[in-house]
């Protein structure tokens, strides 16, 4: 309640604002796994926190942007451009649903490297995989390099993530289990 207002105008009076978070992010996932066993879970659990992350940055107001080197049915690209609102949660699901598991995926580390040359400094990346592969942390630290902020999560353990950033040496310490259900700290 603004007092000083209310008493000016003689009726009750409060302060509103609009959210001044306008944060820029691209996620990029992953559903290739090296996983012989709990393939399918592996690719789900990528699918799942590519959701749960688009979900926590549209209500905070973000435009998000999305690509996965996963194919639907029809083998076309997943690639969903400066989503903003509650109404694109729906629109990315229904995309992440028609992702095809079967199918063979795009190379990520490669598709990471096309996405350089246009990337923004205003823009956060945040890459999503199952993998350790050299290729890829390679992808990720040349993405760094061109742009303001990039996190890597990575499936390490069968119910947990771990958050690396490449510019911070100490990255890497910050492990989320899928039970605590939380995006970040």
């Amino acid at each position: 309640i603004n007092w000083k207002a209310s008493a000016k105008y003689g009726e009750l009076l409060v302060n509103s604002f609009e959210s001044t978070y306008s944060r820029d992010v691209c996620l990029l996932s992953d559903v290739e796994t090296d996983s012989v066993f709990y393939r399918q879970e592996m690719q789900e659990a990528a699918i799942s926190a590519a959701s749960t992350l688009a979900d926590y940055y549209l209500r905070k107001g973000a435009r998000v942007s999305f690509r996965t080197n996963g194919r639907e049915d029809t083998d076309e690209e997943i690639v969903l451009e400066q989503c903003q609102g509650i109404a694109a949660i729906t629109a990315l699901n229904r995309r992440l649903a028609g992702i095809d598991l079967a199918k063979d995926s795009a190379d990520f580390a490669r598709m990471i490297r096309q996405i350089i040359p246009n990337c923004r400094q205003s823009r956060q990346y945040v890459c999503i995989t199952t993998r350790p592969v050299r290729d890829i942390l390679e992808a990720v630290t040349l993405l760094q390099s061109k742009a303001a902020e990039v996190l890597l999560i990575r499936r390490v353990l069968f119910r947990s993530w771990r958050i690396f950033c490449p510019s911070f040496p100490h990255s890497g310490c910050l492990t989320l289990r899928s039970e605590e259900r939380r995006v970040g700290k």
